[in-house]
């Protein structure tokens, strides 16, 4: 609960929510929901109503939210922190919607009137009342703008005290040590997960240098490989190339070989035909001495 006493922030120990903004959403008609009870004893009925606990209520909308240190209730555990990740803090709660209402500002005057006629006018009230009523519903309700939001401030709370029980200025001291600590061992955890991080980040980092060398070494071992490829492709082109020159080198001498005997072959035709030749003169020569002879005889 929150204690509001007129427009200043109180400081109270009971456990509760704290108090954000209100806005007004409305005007109601119909009974308190405290009986009597909820009257000062100075407030009066007006006349022009019945002695009913019928009044007017504006119906206001309070945004509420839970302070940073309230500890009542605790919060649920957060879930343990994953491996190679930092811890997030809790979300917060999502804001509640409180409507309240509220008791009207003090009624009107009273006027004095007699004891005769209160009798009189008892018939007459319901009546009067009925027709407000009609009339007030058919009336549009103008409402004032809202008011300021003011803040209210929530003190810790101790749970394991009596409830009305307010806490010491050691009691306040000695949780104060409490919290103290467990920021301390919090601020430790953290660091010890940074540290595991940091750890990790380094074996990662190892890791990837490691994978890096092995990349590089894979690399150097294809770019030999290609290498001494290369290298015998070339060997053997040049082999290839050599083979070729040997085969055109021995194509050419078969081919002047071939040329020679061509040559000879004519040189032994051309001998042949001088030999033909010689023999055909030969022959005509015999035959002109045949000749000769025969012609010399007669």
């Amino acid at each position: 609960m929150i204690y509001i006493h007129g427009h200043q922030p109180v400081r109270t120990k009971v456990p509760g929510p704290t108090y954000v903004r209100t806005s007004v959403r409305g005007l109601v008609w119909g009974p308190t929901p405290t009986q009597s009870a909820s009257r000062s004893p100075d407030s009066v009925t007006p006349p022009s109503l019945p002695p009913s606990d019928h009044h007017f209520f504006l119906v206001l909308s309070v945004h509420l939210r839970p302070p940073p240190l309230l500890r009542c209730p605790p919060y649920p555990p957060p879930p343990p922190p994953l491996l190679g990740r930092r811890r997030r803090p809790p979300p917060p709660p999502p804001p509640r919607l409180l409507h309240l209402l509220l008791l009207p500002p003090p009624p009107l005057p009273h006027h004095p009137s007699s004891s005769s006629s209160s009798s009189s006018s008892s018939s007459s009230s319901s009546s009067s009342s009925s027709f407000l009523l009609l009339f007030l519903r058919r009336l549009p309700v103008i409402l004032p703008p809202p008011p300021p939001p003011v803040i209210y401030s929530v003190c810790r709370v101790d749970t394991s005290a009596t409830p009305g029980h307010v806490a010491t200025e050691e009691e306040e001291e000695e949780k104060e040590e409490e919290e103290e600590l467990q920021d301390e061992e919090e601020e430790e955890q953290e660091e010890e997960e940074e540290q595991e991080e940091e750890e990790e980040e380094e074996e990662e980092e190892k890791e990837e240098e490691e994978e890096e060398e092995d990349e590089e070494e894979e690399e150097e071992e294809e770019d030999k490989e290609v290498e001494e490829e290369e290298e015998e492709n070339e060997e053997d082109e040049k082999e290839e190339e050599e083979e070729e020159e040997e085969e055109e080198e021995e194509e050419k001498k078969e081919e002047a070989e071939e040329e020679e005997e061509e040559e000879e072959e004519k040189e032994e035709e051309e001998d042949e035909e001088e030999e033909e030749e010689e023999e055909e003169k030969e022959e005509r020569r015999r035959r002109k001495r045949r000749r000769r002879k025969k012609k010399k005889r007669k």
